[in-house]
């Protein structure tokens, strides 16, 4: 019996070796695929995988496998038709023996495909050329995260089938990279200057390549001077024929145009002067000093202060622009809002990002945020632009520091000891006093420094001295009044950062309140303006033209200070504390 296991063997091995060979031959595979697909079937034989199961769909599995490790141009659907057998039954023969052997493949590149997609297309002598802007497509769309979750012959089918009238929104990359047209072509460029300069706002750039480009952008509406003629008695127009005179309504802002001139002398003459190929040098040498100081930010017990995201290993600066993105952790591991980092910024002068910045794919990907977990989030009460930064122990977006061809060595040393001050923690963290028991509290020295009162919400708070008197819900003045937006409704420092720069005082002995800004004249009070009562519902309003002039500068819209129906009166001899 045994002489006869041994010669069936023999005869599967040796069938199994000519149909692996057959199939690799009709599929334009060497000899060597052959050999490491052979080596594959041993496995599965050993492991009585091919017991009730088709030997040519092991075999197809096994040289499928070959051809994923070896990254040819071979989908697992060439196989059915070599077979000519139902897809389905053969992809769940070659899962079940990556499964059965726990076989980590590469995941496909759909640009193997490029080529042999394009050949058989019909392209004639452009076959190379259209196979070329295919491949940059598929590389440009890896980096962009486009790629992701989609099945790779669908996306050389989209690079190729198209012809692809490219439209590149260039508003990022013009604002520090030199972009050529020629060696990228494109259909449609936009951009705007506004992220080149920082000003004006509301001009930018589109440019179409020729008449068949343009005569794709159906516009739905028209303006003054866009139309050859129109009707009012019925939906009746017909636009201009130029593209320029068709997507110019109005007049255009000229004054905003010839600005221009002095921000293109500024790319030239201005901190990186010579034009745009040193404003990208200047800029990627900014980011990687940011990114490698970052990197080496410590607390006191060794771990890193900050996660960065994003491709800067790379050094180079056609790969990664200049910005850095990123979320800094507590000494604990515990994750710091990027919201409370964004307003601290602000505090200090220091104007930076935070959220997803329109790139949700990039955003999930990097804070390892599931489709279900952003789903629940929002369901949970989170929208962009909210508070909610951090969320079941996961950050909800991340920190972005914007280099431009203005940002100098000192302001990233700036921002990196702004980081440092507020977030890099130098020693362990006091316990609260609440949270100490009895014997702690006897061995620590606690004193009470100094005392506070913050007269207008969301603004500075002054130090009390000598007496100060309490009312019926705290100290006197403390959170008296709030400014208040047209339609009533206060305005804290979420909306408004600028209102921590607001210094209220009260002048007791004057009867004065006094409000100081930076840039702004002392703006003084009559206190007794306010009466001594609670008043509930008709909450008296400064409503003077000083008052409001004063407050809308430093808001830029219209805004009031109105009194937050705190009751200061009632309060008796004993009630008075000495700070």
């Amino acid at each position: 019996m045994r002489g006869v296991n041994r010669e069936s063997r023999e005869i599967t091995l040796e069938n199994a070796k000519r149909r692996i060979s057959s199939m690799a031959g009709s599929l334009g595979l060497t000899a060597h695929h052959t050999e490491s697909a052979f080596r594959l079937f041993l496995l599965a034989l050993q492991h009585n995988f091919v017991r009730g199961r088709k030997s040519e769909y092991v075999i197809s599995s096994c040289l499928y496998v070959v051809c994923r490790r070896e990254k040819t141009a071979h989908m697992l659907i060439d196989f059915a038709d070599v077979l000519n057998v139902p897809l389905y039954y053969l992809g769940h023969t070659f899962l079940d023996f990556c499964s059965l052997l726990n076989l980590q493949l590469p995941v496909i590149d759909p640009s193997l495909y490029i080529e042999r997609f394009a050949a058989k297309l019909g392209f004639g002598d452009k076959t190379h050329a259209v196979a070329n802007t295919a491949l940059r497509l598929v590389q440009r769309m890896r980096r962009d995260w486009i790629i992701t979750g989609r099945r790779p012959a669908g996306i050389c089918g989209a690079d190729l089938l198209c012809r692809w009238l490219v439209l590149v929104d260039a508003a990022a990359l013009a604002a520090n990279t030199p972009i050529d047209l020629t060696k990228y072509p494109a259909d449609l460029v936009v951009t705007s200057f506004y992220k080149i300069f920082g000003h004006p706002t509301g001009i930018g750039i589109a440019r179409i390549c020729d008449s068949e480009s343009a005569a794709l952008l159906n516009k739905a509406f028209f303006g003054g001077g866009t139309v050859e003629a129109s009707l009012s008695t019925e939906r009746y127009h017909v636009l201009r024929k130029s593209a320029s005179e068709r997507f110019e309504d109005g007049t255009v802002p000229f004054t905003s145009i010839v600005a221009l001139k002095f921000g293109l002398d500024t790319l030239l003459e201005g901190p990186a002067p010579g034009g745009m190929a040193n404003i990208q040098r200047h800029t990627f040498c900014l980011a990687q000093y940011l990114h490698a100081q970052l990197a080496e930010l410590r607390h006191y017990n060794g771990a890193p202060a900050a996660v960065i995201y994003g491709r800067h290993h790379l050094k180079d600066s056609s790969q990664q622009g200049p910005i850095v993105a990123f979320n800094l952790r507590k000494a604990s591991g515990e994750w710091v809002g990027y919201k409370e980092v964004e307003q601290l910024a602000g505090m200090e002068n220091i104007h930076i990002r935070t959220g997803c910045f329109c790139n949700p794919g990039a955003c999930h990907y990097y804070l390892g945020l599931t489709s279900a977990e952003v789903k629940q989030n929002l369901a949970a009460g989170h929208v962009c632009w909210d508070g909610h930064d951090v969320m079941n122990g996961k950050p909800t977006g991340a920190i972005r520091a914007s280099i431009g061809y203005m940002t100098s060595w000192e302001d990233i040393d700036t921002f990196l000891s702004f980081l440092k001050k507020y977030f890099v923690e130098t020693a362990p963290v006091l316990a609260t006093v609440g949270a100490l028991s009895s014997e702690a509290h006897k061995e620590l020295d606690l004193r009470l420094s100094g005392l506070f009162v913050y007269p207008i919400k969301s603004c500075k708070g002054f130090e009390i001295s000598g007496e100060w008197e309490i009312g019926d819900h705290g100290f006197v003045y403390d959170r008296e009044w709030m400014i208040v937006d047209e339609m009533g409704s206060g305005i804290n420092q979420k909306k408004v950062s600028k209102l921590c720069q607001i210094q209220p005082l009260v002048d007791r002995e004057q009867g004065k309140l006094h409000i100081d800004a930076p840039g702004m004249e002392r703006l003084s009070l009559d206190l007794d303006r306010f009466p001594d009562e609670e008043i509930a519902l008709d909450v008296p309003v400064y409503g003077d033209e000083e008052v409001k002039e004063w407050c809308t500068l430093v808001r830029k819209s219209p805004t009031k200070l109105r009194k937050a129906g705190r009751s200061r009166g009632g309060q008796t001899e004993d009630e008075a504390v000495r700070a």
